[in-house]
């Protein structure tokens, strides 16, 4: 069995009494206990009973035994090792006296023993940042001076938990609970759209000031990064229509000329992208003899003389006065509109995003225009090229019938070309079949090409 004691206090003049002052005690026997007036005092009264009902021994302690040893119990008191609990804005921290984390603690009010432990639970407050989580929790014993000693190896990370070590003789702790910053994978990328397909674009990109020459990025989401994308003004432009597909992290996007900034970048998830949609200028080639063309003109502003209008976009508009008897047509897109002017008639078209170079005819009004329609042969390749250009046709495009194109015909590999009547166009050598006519003329010959001309297997 093990005692345990508990002190009865009373006032100071009584704990005197009782514990047996030199000087009292010489008091005492002077004037005697019943002359002194201290058995009419409650206390004495009260101490009295204690003795009576209770086991007290010369320092005034009631004594009791226990059956079992007493397992020391973390609370709320008065007593022990304070601690002081630090705290950190970016994490929502807890504490517990259990492992099972169902009774929580008001670190800052608690008072501990050696030995104890206490159990932690933390997560990030703001949860709209993915990239900082709780670390550890540090341990400082505190001196009287206010001096600081780091504890070592109290912090298992592991379970979440900080024990008390058992030989620790200090009175005052304090915590402190770390978070970390995780890294950023970054894509760096831009590109524009040819149709379905999509096209990287060779791009210097400067981070924080550092020249960096690949798509990838390792970046430190401790801080905000600036990051700078530059690329040929001369070949590509950017549409600030364009959807902003960049994602994991928040920033204010910036152009200025053949420049794309991101400034003050947040980083918030763990994979991030900057990606700049771009687009490349197209430029359109005008086929027009003297006397056909009145004048040119792009968005109603600038006056072309020339044959070739540089650096257009989508959406500009070109517009060509043409003098009486003649038209315009384009290969790749309709006109939008055809009005009468003085002396002749206003063409209007509007430039849609093409990868190709637009190329528009003046020609004749008795001039037919038609859609290219070419020959899908099995396991061959017909192209069309415009003599002029080397423009290849594509389906449904627009050609004038006087225009002059080149029919190619070339088999795939492993097979062989064979035909009758059109023998002497085709090239023993290269097994191709070739000929420049008009595209009038070859809508007139299309028919017998698919009759006479055969593909077979070497």
């Amino acid at each position: 069995m093990k005692k345990y004691k508990y002190k009865v206090v009373f006032i100071l003049s009584v704990v005197t009494l009782l514990s047996g002052c030199t000087a009292l005690e010489k008091w005492i026997s002077d004037k005697g206990l019943d002359d002194s007036g201290i058995k009419d005092l409650p206390e004495y009264m009260k101490y009295q009973n204690y003795q009576d009902e209770y086991d007290l021994d010369d320092e005034g302690y009631m004594v009791f035994e226990a059956a079992e040893d007493a397992v020391p119990a973390m609370a709320e008191v008065s007593e022990g090792i304070h601690i002081t609990a630090a705290e950190n804005n970016r994490l929502n921290v807890r504490y517990y006296c259990d492992k099972s984390l169902s009774n929580q603690i008001d670190i800052d009010n608690y008072y501990v023993n050696r030995n104890d432990t206490i159990y932690v639970s933390a997560a990030n407050s703001d949860e709209s940042n993915k990239l900082y989580e709780f670390s550890e929790i540090r341990v400082f014993d505190i001196t009287p001076d206010g001096k600081r000693t780091e504890l070592k190896d109290v912090w298992d990370s592991e379970n979440n938990l900080f024990h008390i070590p058992a030989d620790y003789i200090g009175s005052e702790l304090a915590i402190e609970p770390l978070g970390r910053y995780l890294p950023c994978n970054a894509n760096l990328e831009a590109y524009y759209v040819d149709g379905e397909e999509r096209h990287t674009i060779n791009c210097s990109w400067e981070i924080d000031g550092s020249i960096y020459n690949r798509t990838t990025a390792e970046l430190d989401s401790a801080h905000t990064h600036n990051i700078i994308m530059k690329f040929d003004g001369d070949i590509y432009y950017h549409d600030p229509n364009d959807p902003d597909e960049s994602v994991g992290f928040k920033s204010e996007k910036i152009f200025s000329g053949n420049t794309a900034e991101f400034q003050n970048v947040s980083l918030t998830e763990k994979e991030c992208r900057f990606l700049v949609m771009l687009h490349k200028y197209m430029k359109c080639k005008i086929f027009s003899e003297k006397d056909e063309c009145k004048a040119i003109r792009v968005n109603d502003e600038k006056e072309y003389t020339g044959s070739e209008i540089p650096k257009l976009k989508a959406g500009d508009k070109i517009v060509i006065d043409l003098n009486d008897g003649y038209k315009a047509e384009c290969i790749q897109f309709k006109y939008q509109s055809e009005e009468p002017i003085s002396g002749g008639t206003r063409y209007t078209f509007i430039v849609p995003e093409i990868s190709d170079d637009i190329q528009i005819y003046t020609l004749k009004n008795s001039d037919k225009i038609y859609e290219y329609i070419g020959i899908p042969f099995e396991h061959a390749q017909m192209t069309a090229q415009v003599v002029s250009t080397g423009y290849a046709l594509k389906s449904n495009e627009n050609i004038p019938g006087s225009t002059e194109v080149r029919i190619t015909i070339k088999p795939d590999q492993g097979y062989v070309l064979k035909n009758g009547i059109f023998n002497s166009n085709v090239d023993k050598e290269t097994n191709t079949y070739s000929k420049e006519m008009k595209y009038s003329d070859y809508l007139k010959i299309r028919n017998q090409l698919i009759k006479d001309i055969t593909i077979t297997e070497e």
